[in-house]
């Protein structure tokens, strides 16, 4: 569940004084993979497919948000295999589940996304203030990985082998973009 996790920060730059802030919210897609085939002979084909609580579903997991797939069972020659992808459980719904797994014991306050809107002076209090934010995502995914080692989730060998994947993405909002943002997407912490 910890392997895998990919986290966001994403950083509005704004101009100096300015009351303008910024966010950004989640999604998902769909993909059409077109038609399956159903060969003379075989037995019935099952089409197996993540789906919402309602009639017809299976409870697949319980916890803090439980997961239900739907079966269609079918014959026909022909059959449609487009189905919507959404790589299985986000990071917010896996970082549900985890914390899941220590309540009790410390909440360790990690985001799938944290976005922070900075305000624009220069370089080095632009580079501090995203250093900054690194580092404070950086020591809950810590707290975490401890979390999971004292609980016997983890030995030592794998929580090493499970660096903190971390997506920066900056946004220029300043009114004066003459001079570009530094680029601190790959800065280390």
């Amino acid at each position: 569940m910890v392997k895998g996790l990919k986290l966001e920060l994403s950083l509005a730059v704004v101009d100096r004084g300015s009351n303008n802030r910024y966010g950004r919210g989640e999604g998902s897609g769909e993909v059409g993979d077109g038609i399956g085939e159903h060969p003379r002979g075989f037995p019935p084909h099952a089409i197996y497919s993540f789906a919402s609580a309602g009639a017809g579903v299976s409870v697949l997991s319980t916890g803090p948000r439980p997961v239900y797939y739907s079966r269609l069972v079918t014959n026909e020659f022909q059959f449609g295999v487009s189905d919507p992808i959404n790589g299985g459980l986000n990071t917010k719904e896996r970082l549900a589940y985890l914390d899941a797994m220590v309540r009790g014991q410390y909440r360790f306050f990690l985001n799938a996304q944290t976005s922070v809107t900075v305000e624009w002076r220069n370089e080095r209090t632009f580079r501090a203030r995203v250093a900054e934010e690194r580092n404070k995502i950086a020591g809950a995914y810590e707290r975490m990985l401890d979390l999971f080692l004292r609980g016997g989730y983890l030995t030592e060998a794998e929580a090493r082998a499970l660096p903190i994947d971390l997506n920066v993405e900056i946004t220029d909002h300043r009114t004066d973009r003459s001079r570009s943002l530094p680029d601190v997407t790959s800065m280390s912490r």
